[in-house]
C-alpha cells in the first residue's frame, strides 16, 4: 500500500470514528518521522469537553484507538503511531492566542472546533455529543 492509499483510508476511517463516537469533535493525521528518525503516523484528536474530564478520559481515547485498530489494520501500514489529544476548550484558547493564518498547523481541526462552539450557541444539546460513562 502506497502512502497516498493509506492516507485517504485512514481519513476515511477518522471520519467514521467521528460519525460513531460522537465526543470525538474531530480527528486527522499526517505522516512524518518521529524522534528517533523513523517513519510514523501521527493522529491529532480533538475531544468535546465532557469526553474529556477525567473520569471518562482513558476510556473515551481507548475507544477511540481501538476503533482505528479494528477499522484499519495499522500493523500493515508498517509504521509506529502517535495519538495526540486536545480538549475544544483548549482549541479555543489557541484560536484566541493565534492569528487565523496559523490555525491549521498540524492538522488540527480548528474549524470543526468553531462548528461546534456556533452550535453550541444555537442548541447545546446538539453540540455536546454523547459520552461514557
Amino acid at each position: 500500500m502506497t502512502a497516498y492509499q493509506a492516507q485517504r483510508r485512514i481519513e476515511t476511517k477518522l471520519s467514521l470514528a467521528k460519525a460513531f463516537l460522537p465526543f470525538i469533535v474531530c480527528a486527522g493525521s499526517r505522516f512524518a518521522e518521529d524522534h528517533s528518525g523513523d517513519d510514523a503516523l501521527f493522529f491529532s484528536v480533538v475531544l468535546s469537553d465532557q469526553a474529556a474530564k477525567e473520569k471518562r478520559l482513558l476510556a473515551n481515547t481507548k475507544q477511540f484507538q481501538e476503533f482505528l485498530r479494528s477499522h484499519l489494520d495499522l500493523e500493515e501500514i508498517n509504521l509506529f503511531w502517535y495519538f495526540n489529544y486536545r480538549t475544544e476548550s483548549e482549541m479555543r484558547q489557541m484560536a484566541a492566542k493565534y492569528p487565523p493564518e496559523n490555525q491549521n498547523v498540524r492538522g488540527w481541526g480548528w474549524e470543526d472546533v468553531k462548528d461546534r462552539q456556533r452550535q453550541a450557541e444555537i442548541s447545546p444539546e446538539l453540540a455536546g455529543g454523547k459520552v461514557n460513562g
